[in-house]
């Protein structure tokens, strides 16, 4: 039988591996809103083009990050490019993910910043 700490650990485990991407990423998006000349562009109309700034540069450098950690295994390194498909249509679709997530937490980040980011996190989750 496993004892309280094992709990706690397998518990500890779970929300971090659950919860580590959604709320690092989206909060790192939603940084760039701490700059006033940003915050100043986004009023309910904008927020689609910014979203879209933020989330697909974010995405795209996503995707040459997970590139780069594949190309060091020199089994991956190996395999001809046509074999990745399904990881470049899901490294494509994560960034219209992040464009959608950013973009729904700028709509109303002005009125309710903390409700805006939680929920950015909670569709990421």
């Amino acid at each position: 039988m496993l004892g309280a700490g094992a709990a706690t650990t397998t518990a500890f485990l779970f929300v971090t591996t659950i919860l580590y991407a959604p709320v690092t990423e989206e909060s790192a998006k939603l940084t760039l809103m701490l700059f006033p000349w940003i915050r100043r562009r986004n009023d309910g109309k904008s927020a689609i083009q910014i979203g879209m700034a933020i989330g697909l540069g974010f995405g795209v450098g996503e995707m040459w990050q997970a590139a780069y950690w594949l190309s060091k295994d020199p089994d991956i390194a190996s395999t001809p490019w046509y074999l990745l498909g399904g990881f470049m249509i899901e490294r494509l679709l994560v960034c219209f993910n992040h464009v959608a997530l950013t973009t729904a937490a700028l709509r109303r980040i002005r009125q309710a910043p903390v409700r805006s980011v939680l929920f950015a996190v909670g569709l990421h989750v």
